[in-house]
């Protein structure tokens, strides 16, 4: 009885046995026919178990290279898979190359690759400005946002001040609308002329866009390696001298924004800093809080006799709409007294109170933080006009003791 049922346990590991080997080799078969050494090593996903199989001998294989019918990719077909980027093979055996660019997709299908091949030449040879213009603009996208931000987004923000900004955003906007290969020294010279926001720093972003367009082979030399930022002194604006500063303290009661003319010419900050600023009584000072990225924020000094004005009128100043309904009324007065110019606007007035401090004694390093300028040169070279004619009593005589006392 036990040879017996000794020979049926041996029987039945023989069967185990062929049936553990047919398994393993049906496995390996449907697995692009390749022999296993081990079958219960396999995993149960199948899918999941081919694509580690088929990265493990052959190297990184990148996402659906492979279809799985298992087609068979000669040395050619390999190399073309490995060396162009943006192809996969599909499922029915067909190569397929899609590229998005400029936001849109375009793609291409063939079953040879080397028609596909011909055919995204033919597509890149088609869309090579675009790749041109768009490698271009996306740098600055990227590098400098806050030039966007004025071109492009204050546009779906607000519909009221996209209409306002709409000759700036247009202005801006033509300067960027061309292939970088078309893009000249005098170009970006005037570009950085109009800009009105971090000169410096765009030079440096559009310096390193073309070293990479000419690294990359889309234009043969740097055409803006060696230009300069534009001089502070040929930025347009400048301040209102002493006999316009008489007209305008004798006739501000004519408008309605008077105490708002005042504090500009008393504080300095720019039109959309004013509505944001926060006055301290108690010790003679306003907290500016600076819009612009290169700007220091902190306090500005102020007179006594001035604090104690505005003590009695902050409540009802900067109530009636934000810095750029001030400019559009300035302007109006600045037309009724006949003082406008091509030079002169609300801004002016940053212009006056910097000039102003400097002929009533105040420091350089005062000024500049008054002003909240990182940069001392521009304080002194764009903000302060120097006339020798004029004395500290033509700016007491008409302000009295508005200002604070630099003596000091």
């Amino acid at each position: 009885m036990g040879a017996e049922l000794q020979q049926q346990l041996v029987e039945q590991s023989k069967m185990i046995a062929t049936l553990t080997e047919t398994v393993g080799r049906f496995v390996a078969f449907s697995i692009e026919n390749r022999p296993i050494n081990n079958p219960f090593s396999v995993d149960k996903n199948s899918e999941k178990c081919y694509t580690n199989l088929t990265q493990n001998e052959g190297g990184s294989s990148k996402k659906g290279q492979f279809a799985e019918n298992s087609k068979q990719l000669n040395e050619e077909e390999q190399e073309f898979m490995r060396t162009q980027k943006n192809v996969r093979l599909r499922k029915d055996g067909r190569f397929e190359w899609q590229k998005m660019i400029a936001g849109v997709w375009h793609r291409e299908i063939d079953k040879d690759y080397r028609v596909l091949k011909k055919k995204i030449a033919e597509r890149m040879r088609e869309l090579k400005n675009i790749l041109k213009h768009t490698r271009f603009v996306s740098r600055l996208k990227r590098e400098c946002p806050i030039l966007f931000d004025l071109c492009v987004k204050s546009a779906k923000a607000n519909r009221n001040d996209f209409e306002k900004l709409r000759g700036m955003i247009d202005k801006h906007l033509s300067k960027l609308d061309k292939p970088i290969d078309e893009y000249t020294k005098l170009d970006i010279l005037t570009f950085l002329k109009d800009l009105p926001i971090q000169p410096v720093q765009v030079l440096q972003i559009l310096k390193l866009t073309f070293a990479d367009a000419v690294e990359e082979g889309i234009i043969e030399r740097n055409p803006i390696s060696t230009l300069k930022c534009p001089a502070f002194e040929k930025v347009k604006g400048r301040w209102f001298d002493i006999e316009e500063q008489k007209i305008i303290h004798a006739r501000k009661g004519e408008t309605k924004i008077a105490d708002e003319i005042d504090f500009y010419l008393m504080v300095g900050c720019r039109a959309n800093e004013a509505p944001n600023c926060e006055p301290d009584f108690d010790n003679n000072r306003v907290w500016v809080n600076r819009q612009k990225s290169d700007g220091t924020s902190g306090y500005v000094k102020i007179s006594q006799a001035y604090c104690d004005i505005l003590r009695t009128k902050w409540d009802k100043m900067f109530k009636n709409g934000k810095g750029t309904n001030y400019a559009v009324r300035f302007r109006e007065f600045l037309i009724k007294i006949g003082l406008k110019f091509d030079d002169t606007s609300l801004h002016s007035l940053r212009h006056t109170f910097c000039s102003n401090l400097f002929y009533l004694g105040a420091n350089d390093k005062f000024r500049q933080h008054a002003m909240g300028h990182k940069d001392s040169r521009m304080t002194s070279d764009r903000y302060t006009t120097y006339d020798p004619n004029i004395t500290k009593q033509e700016v007491l005589e008409i302000y009295g003791n508005l200002y604070p006392d630099f003596s000091n």
